[in-house]
């Protein structure tokens, strides 16, 4: 189990009360949407105190038997990236912004080029989340044989409830509904969702688990 603080960015933080059910169902189902072979090599940069990468790079490495390589800081990535030679990687889009930025050129092919310097010939997909990736950012790394798999969640969900399959790859999306996520639309456009991914409740705050859980569906405040 965990106790996962939220960030405050839409007030106080509150904590998090995540199951072992929650945490092993979502490490399940995200790695069931995009699997990865036992030999595969992760790169991890991301906070482990974040959710994020906590379950993404840490759980379903455990549950599918990836090996999980820390970078050593998040100024050395590209570095560890060229040293390591991983075959996954997940990080927010401001990461993949920078990286564009750093490497881009006027003629499109020799950017592609530069990124496929960085990242190697072993890499098979990027993943991304935590805020919206930018259509542009996105079709200069598919030029480059990159697709970046976007997907969707919070701290609240353990953290994924969607997210794009290398199969069904669409620009500009977050995906589908992994296994055992339910969504649903409000009436005011709200997201909804239930399924063994959502919280036991906010720590020592029944007030606002009462408010955010209705009828077992969670309020996420996206719409």
């Amino acid at each position: 189990a965990y106790l996962m603080y939220t960030s405050g960015t839409t007030g106080n933080p509150k904590g998090v009360m995540l199951t072992h059910g929650n945490l092993l169902s979502n490490a399940l189902a995200s790695e069931a949407a995009a699997p990865r072979e036992p030999t595969a090599l992760v790169l991890g940069w991301l906070p482990l105190s974040h959710i994020y990468a906590r379950t993404v790079d840490h759980y379903t490495g455990i549950v599918g038997g990836t090996t999980l390589a820390l970078a050593e800081s998040a100024e050395s990535v590209v570095a560890n990236l060229q040293e390591l030679r991983p075959t996954h990687i997940s990080c927010v889009p401001r990461f993949y912004e920078k990286l564009l930025a750093m490497v881009a050129a006027p003629d499109p092919a020799v950017t592609g080029k530069r990124l496929r310097g960085v990242f190697g010939p072993r890499m098979e997909w990027l993943g991304s989340g935590g805020a919206p990736l930018p259509l542009p950012t996105a079709l200069a790394f598919f030029a480059a044989g990159f697709p970046i798999l976007q997907g969707y969640g919070l701290t609240e969900t353990s953290p994924v409830l969607t997210f794009n399959r290398k199969e069904h790859f669409k620009l500009a999306t977050v995906g589908q509904a992994i296994d055992g996520v339910e969504l649903k639309i409000a009436a005011d456009g709200e997201i909804l969702t239930r399924g063994p991914q959502v919280m036991k409740g906010y720590w020592n705050d029944p007030a606002a688990t009462k408010q955010a859980i209705q009828d077992g569906w969670y309020r996420t405040g996206d719409l």
